[in-house]
């Protein structure tokens, strides 16, 4: 039971983008009333042991479909978030209409030519299977559509 709850939690935390620090602050004591027996964890284990175990199930799960699906579209497209971090992500598009991001990357401290979001774009494309993938969506960006 203690694990179960604990792998909802981590998808919380994940999810919510609540800071990992949160659990450690008062506002968590609610569990404490709701299911006294329930031993919260501390940030530590939380970042380090069960939000990787969490993404490891999760990317396995999203790789068995990538692996056991005929035709896939991926989605490739950059922003810039509120930091100023150039932030391009990976979407997969399996052909029952679900769409599941694959990855990002934080691309601030490199150039952003045709020629490196390219590579890392097929890069993407080569893990997911080339074989696979039947359309390929993107903003209409110059480095970006130079290739799409």
């Amino acid at each position: 039971e203690t694990v179960e709850a604990n792998k909802y939690l981590a998808r919380w935390f994940a999810t919510a983008a609540v800071p990992h620090l949160a659990i450690e602050n008062e506002w968590l004591e609610f569990l404490k009333i709701i299911c006294p027996t329930f031993k919260l964890v501390c940030r530590k284990t939380l970042s380090n042991v069960l939000l990787p175990k969490e993404y490891d199930a999760v990317m396995n799960l999203i790789k068995t479909r990538i692996v056991e699906s005929q035709m896939l579209s991926i989605i490739f497209d950059g922003w810039t978030d509120i930091s100023g971090k150039s932030i391009y992500a990976v979407v997969v598009c399996f052909d029952d209409g679900s769409k599941q991001l694959y990855d990002y990357f934080d691309a601030s401290a490199e150039s952003h030519t045709a020629e490196y979001l390219e590579s890392k774009f097929y890069q993407y494309m080569e893990e997911i299977g080339l074989e696979r993938i039947s359309a390929v969506v993107s903003d209409n960006a110059a480095n970006i559509g130079s290739f799409c």
